[in-house]
């Protein structure tokens, strides 16, 4: 077993990226930024890759592990794909190719959710289920209204 200097070592390194990425998204360093987007994701996909490796039994919690693993991959090309664009001069909003890119991650996310859900929904209370999922749609529906639709909202 690993001794709690070298986990607090991992973490330390496996937290860099995100705390430098914080940063230069404050500071508004968009090219950078964008580097630490796609390093990000690849950190990710190396962290959930080798969880997947790790559990020696194929269950809907290893296929889910693997779904997230492509999925961060998915985004670090869709990001370095955007980098590059950008790089170059272009407008990498306009390009449909990494639209299609960045939606494969919801994709795959949504499949992995699906496959960790329905082995255990027969063991779920439906009324509980129920009520979470009326509470979840009411408060997303009031963080909407807040943000986009009402009138003195700070974005419009």
């Amino acid at each position: 077993m690993e001794t709690d200097v070298n986990v607090n070592r991992r973490i330390l390194l496996y937290s860099m990226p995100i705390a430098l990425y914080s940063l230069t998204t404050i500071l508004q360093w968009e090219h950078t930024s964008n580097m630490l987007s796609a390093l990000n994701a690849l950190v990710a996909f190396m962290l959930t890759f080798v969880a997947f490796t790790i559990r020696r039994e194929t269950t809907s919690r290893s296929v889910f592990f693997l779904l997230a693993a492509f999925s961060s991959m998915a985004w670090c090309i869709a990001d370095i794909g955007w980098a590059i664009l950008e790089n170059m001069g272009f407008e990498p909003i306009e390009n449909q190719v990494l639209w299609v890119i960045y939606a494969i991650p919801n994709v795959l996310l949504s499949i992995g959710a699906i496959v960790l859900i329905v082995p255990q929904i027969n063991k779920w209370s439906i009324g509980q289920l129920v009520t979470d999922l009326f509470t979840t749609i009411l408060l997303a529906s009031f963080f909407m209204w807040e943000v986009f639709l009402r009138k003195s909202s700070p974005l419009s």
